[in-house]
């Protein structure tokens, strides 16, 4: 197993001999290969009905509607993409480690830096998100207990969980934060 990633309908299998798919996760269709995840692609989502992969070694940008056939092509401007979100009029890409940086683009191939308040403050994001009209950074920067919250992406309010943050889950109505020792939190 690779890169497991859900469109809606099946479950896509992203590992180094090609892409294969499910709607079960028992029985797995091969679908062939792909340049979407190869050695040197670090980053690889599925939002907004694509798929979106970023290739560190060529600074590449690639998108795929089936998983295997790459529709575009585009160079990135940071190295460093570590998340893609779509937050319903554009996708945002947050860079972690040295250059912490976020990006913002309505096409997936025109990148804006987002200027913001908390440039440097990031450290190491475990998680980045979009739930009702509010962006959250997971950051293990201090103790990996802050989240970070904003509507903007350029003013941030820090909030210190208590805990330290394993994973954050979303649907239309909830956020759930799942620590360590079986803590949780939820808005």
């Amino acid at each position: 197993i690779g890169r497991i990633l859900y469109n809606g309908t099946h479950y896509f299998n992203f590992n180094s001999v090609g892409v294969s798919r499910s709607v079960d996760l028992v029985e797995w269709e091969y679908l062939g290969e792909t340049e979407l995840y190869t050695e040197g692609y670090v980053v690889l989502h599925y939002v907004n009905n694509r798929f979106i992969s970023f290739k560190q070694s060529t600074l590449e940008i690639l998108t795929s509607f089936d998983g295997i056939t790459v529709d575009t092509r585009a160079t990135a401007i940071n190295w460093s993409y570590t998340s893609i979100i779509w937050d319903g009029t554009r996708y945002v890409a947050f860079s972690d480690g040295y250059y912490r940086r976020m990006y913002h683009s309505t096409d997936a191939l025109t990148w804006t830096r987002v200027n913001t308040t908390l440039q440097n403050a990031f450290g190491s994001a475990t998680i980045f998100t979009f739930f009702n009209s509010y962006y959250y950074i997971i950051s293990n920067y201090f103790s990996g207990r802050e989240m970070f919250i904003s509507q903007d992406l350029a003013s941030w309010t820090v909030v210190d969980l208590g805990f330290t943050v394993n994973s954050i889950a979303s649907n239309d109505d909830i956020i759930v934060v799942v620590g360590n020792d079986g803590n949780t939190a939820y808005s």
